[in-house]
């Protein structure tokens, strides 16, 4: 490390990585200012990026600071670059130019039609009758060219009040309200009778109880269907419905019934309803027996526990 150079790099009015750049230079330089560091030594000393560091060192032998000769080993591949470092009178201003042509800065083209500030141009007519300020005095008349309205009226703006909005939306709500309901759609479109209308509203009513609402008069239809071919089996309408309730199906099939009908007669069978009331009685029993347990228990005087008997 070349002590006078350090000092000489520290005096020069360069800033930033610029002076840092330099002062790494000196710092692996000789007393003839002869250095050979690689680029990834430079940009680990100096602190900053490798595209930083090249145009820093491009302008530098711009300017005549430094020069670099490119070294070869004995097999003709590359080495780190020689740098000789000339002087140190480094003008900032010629620095600037030399570092923005090494990083092409260009200037920003202007309009080809600058802007024309014309003194002698003629002032727009004004009116014949100036303006006099006199209290006693009567007011001068009005021009007689009064400005030309705009032919083209604005637009009006198509957005409705808030509280208009609110009306409409209500408006819309009631006419959903006044929709025709699904038997209404039914009749429509299917021919039945009164008594089987009855159990289409008993089946719309238990879909909504176990949380499977019907909302189209195809789930409807495809319930007619599997109503007929219960009765084609020689099953009843009725018989069906309640098992359907009991076992909290969807629907019910023929299959679903047959399926019920061998269970039942092994003696396996059994309902939602009744496997709900056994879990429940199970529960019930197990809580009896805890506290039949904790009444058991008696507390003695120095604290111990004592089962009765």
């Amino acid at each position: 490390m070349a002590i006078e150079l350090m000092s000489k790099a520290w005096k020069t009015e360069l800033g930033g990585n610029d002076k840092l750049v330099l002062l790494a230079l000196c710092d692996f330089a000789n007393d003839e200012g002869i250095c050979y560091p690689s680029l990834s030594t430079l940009q680990s000393k100096a602190g900053i990026g490798k595209s930083t560091l090249t145009y820093i060192l491009n302008a530098f032998e711009k300017i005549g600071v430094i020069s670099r000769d490119k070294r070869k080993r004995n097999n003709n591949s590359d080495t780190s670059t020689l740098y000789h470092i000339h002087h140190f009178d480094i003008c900032p201003e010629k620095y600037k130019e030399a570092y923005q042509e090494v990083r092409n800065y260009t200037k920003k083209p202007q309009c080809e039609h600058p802007k024309v500030h014309n003194v002698n141009t003629p002032k727009s007519p004004q009116c014949e009758h100036p303006k006099v300020h006199n209290v006693n005095t009567p007011k001068s008349p009005q021009c007689e060219h009064p400005k030309p309205q705009c032919e083209h009226p604005k637009p009006q703006c198509e957005h409705l009040e808030p509280s208009i909005n609110r009306h409409i939306n209500r408006q819309e709500k009631n006419i959903k309200k006044d929709s025709p309901t699904l038997i209404e759609q039914y009749k429509e479109k299917y021919e039945t009778t009164d008594s089987f209308i009855k159990i289409l509203e008993d089946f719309i009513a238990y879909r909504k109880t176990i949380k499977k609402p019907i909302r189209t008069t195809q789930g409807l239809r495809a319930f007619a269907k599997n109503l007929k071919d219960i009765q084609s089996k020689g099953f009843s309408i009725s018989v069906a419905i309640e098992t359907m309730k009991d076992n909290e199906w969807h629907t019910v099939k023929p299959s679903y019934l047959e399926n019920t009908q061998k269970q039942q007669t092994h003696g396996g069978h059994k309902t939602k309803s009744e496997k709900r009331k056994e879990m429940f009685d199970k529960y019930n029993q197990q809580k009896q027996s805890k506290l039949i347990e904790i009444e058991d228990v008696e507390v003695v005087e120095d604290g111990r526990l004592t089962v009765g008997m």
